[in-house]
C-alpha cells in the first residue's frame, strides 16, 4: 500500500467514525428535514475533515521521526533517545481465523471468529532480508473493544486472538489485530494484513502448487505415520489443514502448532522465490477475483513490489525466524502466554527500529 493510499484509508476511516459520532445527536439525524441545518452541518463537517487531513499529513511527514521512548519505558538497559522506527521495513500481518465458509463482513461488531494464528512478515527494503515473527494467539495483551454498533469501548487485557472477535469480521477485525500487534511491539508499524480462514488453507497452498515442509515435531505422528520430526512432506488438501491447525490436548500445545505454522510459512516463502513474474501476476488475479477466501488491504502495486521482487531478498531460517520468549501458563482453564517484556523490547529494537 502506498503512502498516499494509506492516507486515503486513514481519511475514510476517520470520516466514518466522525459521522457515527455526529449521528448520535438528533440535530444531525434530522438534518435532512431542514435545509439550513444541513448546510450548517456540512460546513462544520468539511472544516473538521480539513483539520483531520492536515493532522494526517503532518503525521505522515513525521513518519521517520518516531521516538521509541514513546512506547518503551521502565528499563535502564535501553538508551531510548538513540532510536527511531526503521522506515525501510514493510510489515505484513498474516491472520488465520477459526471459521469456515466464505469470509464476510457483519453489520454488527463482536461475536466474530477468533484469530487462530498470527505471524508478522517483515521485508527490509534496504538490506533485502525477510523476517518472520510468529505471535501466539494466547498472548495476553491490550486490545480494543467495540460496542455492537462499532464504537470504541477502551482497551482490555486479554488473549491477542480476541482482537479479531471484537470487530465486524471484515477490515475492522483485521485492523484491530494489526493495532493490537503494533501495541504489543511498542509501536512497530503494522497496518497491512492478509487474512485467511480454515477453508482458505487448501486454496492458499494450491495457489503456488503446494509446499514441501520439514516436519518440526511429532504432534501429528499418530494420525499421519509419515509426519515425524525431520521428515520432508509435500502438503496437499488431505493434510495441510491439520498441519497448520492441529494441537495436542495438553497445556501449552499451541507452541507445537506454531512450530508447524512457521515451517509452512518458511517453505511458502522459499517456494515463492522460485516462481516467475507471470506466476505472481496470476496469483494476484486469483486473489482479487474471489475475496471470500483471502482478504487483504494491499493493492496490486504493493503486492507486486513485495512478492514480485522476492528474488532480490534473502531469507535464512536460522537468522530470520524470530521468537518472542516468555512464560506459558493456564488461567481459568485457558492457555495464556506472557511475553518477557525486557526480551521483547530488545527484539523490537534489534529488528524494527534503528539508531538515529
Amino acid at each position: 500500500m502506498s503512502k498516499d493510499s494509506h492516507k486515503k484509508s486513514k481519511y475514510r476511516h476517520i470520516k466514518h467514525k466522525v459521522k457515527k459520532r455526529l449521528y448520535k445527536f438528533s440535530f444531525f439525524r434530522n438534518m435532512h428535514k431542514n435545509k439550513a441545518y444541513k448546510r450548517v452541518v456540512v460546513a462544520i463537517f468539511v472544516l473538521m475533515l480539513l483539520l483531520v487531513g492536515f493532522l494526517i499529513f503532518k503525521s505522515q511527514a513525521d513518519f521517520n521521526k518516531y521516538d521509541v521512548s514513546t512506547y518503551i519505558t521502565g528499563s535502564e538497559d535501553f538508551d531510548l533517545e538513540d532510536y527511531e522506527y526503521d522506515s525501510n521495513i514493510v510489515n505484513v500481518l498474516l491472520i488465520g481465523i477459526d471459521s469456515k465458509g466464505a469470509m464476510s463482513t457483519s453489520a454488527t461488531f463482536g461475536d466474530q471468529a477468533r484469530a487462530d494464528n498470527i505471524e508478522l512478515i517483515s521485508f527490509n527494503t534496504h538490506d533485502k532480508t525477510v523476517k518472520i515473527l510468529p505471535i501466539s494467539r494466547d498472548t495476553m495483551t491490550d486490545i480494543m473493544q467495540y460496542s455492537a454498533s462499532g464504537y470504541e469501548m477502551g482497551r482490555i487485557k486479554t488473549h491477542l486472538g480476541f482482537a479479531f472477535t471484537y470487530g465486524n469480521g471484515g477490515n475492522e477485525s483485521s485492523m484491530n489485530v494489526c493495532d493490537a500487534v503494533s501495541n504489543l511491539l511498542y509501536g512497530t508499524n503494522v497496518y497491512r494484513y492478509v487474512t485467511t480462514n480454515i477453508d482458505s488453507i487448501g486454496y492458499a497452498n494450491d495457489l503456488i502448487g503446494g509446499v514441501t515442509v520439514e516436519v518440526p515435531n511429532n504432534d501429528l505422528a499418530r494420525k499421519y505415520s509419515f509426519m515425524t520430526k525431520g521428515n520432508k512432506v509435500k502438503l496437499d488438501d488431505s493434510n495441510v489443514a491439520d498441519f497448520l491447525r492441529f494441537r495436542l490436548n495438553t497445556d501449552g500445545s499451541n507452541n507445537g502448532r506454531m512450530e508447524r505454522q512457521v515451517a509452512f510459512l518458511q517453505a511458502y516463502v522459499q517456494k515463492l522465490e522460485t516462481m516467475s513474474h507471470d506466476d505472481y501476476v496470476s496469483m494476484w488475479n486469483k486473489l482479487s477475483s474471489d475475496t471470500s477466501k483471502i482478504k487483504t488491504n494491499m493493492d496490486k502495486k504493493m503486492f507486486m513490489s513485495l512478492i514480485g521482487n522476492l528474488k532480490e531478498y534473502t531469507y535464512d531460517p536460522d537468522r530470520d525466524n524470530l521468537k518472542i520468549i516468555g512464560e506459558n501458563d493456564v488461567e481459568d482453564g485457558y492457555d495464556v502466554f506472557y511475553p518477557d517484556q525486557d526480551a521483547l523490547k530488545q527484539l523490537v529494537i534489534d529488528n524494527y527500529f534503528r539508531r538515529k
